[in-house]
Formats: C-alpha cells, sequence, structure tokens
C-alpha cells in the first residue's frame, strides 16, 4: 500500500453464496482493486445496501459477474457441532470449489472464519479449531477473516489477535482478506442478559488504525466495514421479532445514528486517500 498514485478503481463486488446463517443483516458490501491492492472503494466501504446473490442471473452470468466468490461465512463454527458436522462441509467445500474452478480458474473463491472465535477457544480445542480449518486451505485462495474484537471478551490487544493470525496463516502464503469487521462506539447493555459491550468511539478509532496499518503491511485484497451508519432506526422497527443479540452490532457505524462522523470514519478516510502505486 506505499506508492505515488491514489487508488482509482471501480466498484467491484465480493459475493457470499451461503453462510452458517449466524447473521441478521445480511453480508455487507464492499469494493476492492481486482490487482490486489489494498483498500476498499469508497463506494463499496460507505454503503450500506446487501450483497447478495442475484436471483435471475443464469450461472453462466453468475459466475462472470464476481471479482470474488464466498461460498462460506464464518465456517468454523460448524467445527463446534461436532467432527462428523465438519468433515461433511469441508468435503462440500472442496467438491464446490473444485467444480466453480473447472470452469472459472482465474475467480478468487475463499470461505472465511472468525478470528475471533478461534481465539475464544483455548488449548487444545482452539488448536484443533485451527488446524481443522488449515484442511480446506488448499481450496481458498484468499485467508478471509471476520473479526469482531467484542465477541473477543472487549479485547483492545488487536495487535496480539492479528500476530496469532500471522502465526497460524502466513504459512499459506495467501493474501488475507478482511470480509466483515467491526467494533462498538457505545456502550451497550442487553436488557434481558444485562450483559455490558463497553464501547467507545476512542476504542472504535483504536481497533480500525491498527486493522488498516495491518492491511497495509500485509497483502491484503480487502477490509468490509460491516456497518457504516448505526442501524437504532432499524432496530426499533425489528426488535419485537428480532433476538435481543441482533442488537449488539447495532452501534458499529463509522457515523452514529444521527449520521454524524465518528473518529473511527477519519481513520477510514485517511487510509482510503493514500496514494498508491500500481
Amino acid at each position: 500500500m506505499k506508492g505515488e498514485r491514489k487508488l482509482l478503481c471501480p466498484a467491484r463486488r465480493v459475493v457470499f453464496a451461503a453462510g452458517n446463517g449466524g447473521h441478521p443483516l445480511g453480508s455487507s458490501p464492499s469494493g476492492c482493486d481486482n490487482q490486489g491492492d489494498q483498500l476498499t472503494t469508497e463506494e463499496g466501504a460507505m454503503s450500506t445496501a446487501s450483497v447478495t446473490t442475484p436471483a435471475l442471473l443464469t450461472a453462466e452470468e453468475f459466475a462472470q459477474w464476481p471479482n470474488y466468490l464466498g461460498i462460506g461465512i464464518e465456517v468454523n463454527e460448524i467445527y463446534l457441532a461436532g467432527p462428523n458436522k465438519w468433515r461433511a462441509y469441508a468435503a462440500l467445500h472442496r467438491h464446490v470449489c473444485q467444480e466453480l474452478k473447472r470452469d472459472h480458474p482465474d475467480l478468487p473463491i475463499f470461505t472465511s472464519f472468525t478470528l475471533h472465535g478461534m481465539l475464544n477457544e483455548t488449548g487444545r480445542k482452539r488448536e484443533e479449531m485451527l488446524t481443522t480449518f488449515q484442511e480446506i486451505m488448499p481450496y481458498n485462495d484468499l485467508v478471509a477473516v471476520s473479526f469482531y474484537p467484542f465477541i473477543r471478551g472487549g479485547t483492545t490487544d488487536i495487535d496480539g489477535c492479528l500476530r496469532r493470525l500471522t502465526e497460524h496463516f502466513d504459512i499459506s502464503k495467501k493474501p488475507y482478506a478482511f470480509v466483515e469487521v467491526g467494533e462498538p462506539a457505545e456502550r451497550l447493555r442487553l436488557p434481558s442478559s444485562g450483559q455490558i459491550i463497553d464501547g467507545t468511539p476512542q476504542k472504535q478509532a483504536a481497533f480500525y488504525a491498527t486493522l488498516l496499518a495491518f492491511a497495509q503491511e500485509h497483502n491484503t485484497r480487502f477490509v468490509i466495514s460491516f456497518l457504516h451508519r448505526d442501524y437504532d432506526a432499524l432496530w426499533e422497527k425489528i426488535k419485537r421479532s428480532s433476538p435481543e443479540a441482533f442488537m449488539v452490532w447495532r452501534d458499529c457505524g463509522l457515523l452514529d445514528q444521527d449520521g454524524k462522523a465518528r473518529p473511527a470514519y477519519t481513520v477510514w478516510k485517511r487510509y482510503f486517500e493514500v496514494r498508491l502505486a500500481r
């Protein structure tokens, strides 16, 4: 991400074709440079529309549509359901990847894992989960990561988490991609459980500063911020029919509910404005 020329690229699409059903609001929008430049385009970073598989495309049209194709979302969590379910998923992943590559060898394909989920495990269980995910890395073109530090016990040791990432995945010699990231900027108390999420604007900005510095220093294809703006208004509409847990992402926006930019937005824009060489 060093260089002389500002990155100017058209919006690109990252398509997520399948997931573990864990996210209420769908997959996030993104933009990226097809040659491996390491920031999102502003259209992708700042949009709030979901990226979804278009229902009216033929299979051939669909295959031509994305610049990257995600065929699984946060799939390491399947391992928690037991080794048999993981083996079944891994076989499915290999099959789908091989079939897609047969007709579209140049299409980058990935499935993502939760960095926080892996690090929340301890000892032998953590090592087993990391090892099992390595089994499908030959069938991934990217090391694709979801990362929410507040789900990692509210950690502020972002450098430490990212160091664990490189310790286990640099060996693959594949580019990184942060397909879904976020950190709340407000303190939240879940009404029923009483659980506290101690978000602040300063913690949010520090997270993005550390993450984007990592992306600059490593071969990183794109970074997707899950939310552009807080969804207080949406939550008021869906809270009676939605699990309370869906509330935890409400205050992860780079803008608050009134559209006011937070310090994290300034961090994001600073990296977006970096001049890049091709």
